[in-house]
């Protein structure tokens, strides 16, 4: 696979191309239950605490301060900032199913995604999700990997890009 075309995968390569503990940023569409299927995925070089969610929100459960997005519960602590796509703060009732975000924080396993920040986004007639951070498994046998808690799913379409791919030798 040439890293400078950025040419579609094929089945003996793909995740070979990805390695635990790379920063990567995943474009795609969420398909409930089954994962995220990733149409793009760019290596990049960022700090490894950097963590992204970006796509339409499941469910709200005000009560427990949760909300749940690629079929992960995030908690929403108080305090927590809130702003619409136009910088203006937003109360946590903003908050909706259905409706478009983008969460940045820290993603560990064990305690899970961590919010620092939640921007309501224009919800558009089709949203393009995306998922950016570190790579946590690979499974290649079932062409799967793991960033912030979100099983990927990579096909013979995926594009992966980037200056930090593996490369023949490596």
């Amino acid at each position: 696979m040439n890293q400078r075309t950025g040419h579609l995968i094929d089945d003996r390569q793909g995740l070979a191309d990805l390695k635990v503990g790379q920063h990567v940023k995943i474009s795609g569409k969420h398909r409930d239950g089954r994962g995220f299927l990733a149409v793009e995925i760019t290596c990049e070089q960022a700090a490894e605490e950097d963590a992204k969610l970006e796509g339409l929100i499941q469910q709200v459960d005000p009560a427990r301060r949760h909300l749940r997005i690629f079929d992960q519960k995030v908690l929403v602590r108080d305090g927590l900032e809130i702003k619409d796509f136009d910088s203006n703060r937003l109360s946590a009732s903003a908050l909706q199913a259905g409706a478009m975000v983008k969460l940045k924080g820290v993603y560990r396993e064990r305690e899970g995604f961590a919010l620092r920040k939640i921007t309501l986004e224009e919800k558009l007639d089709f949203n393009i999700e995306e998922i950016q951070g570190v790579v946590g498994k690979i499974d290649g046998e079932k062409k799967t990997m793991e960033v912030n808690g979100v099983t990927i799913v990579v096909t013979p379409k995926t594009n992966i890009e980037g200056e930090d791919r593996l490369e023949d030798g490596d």
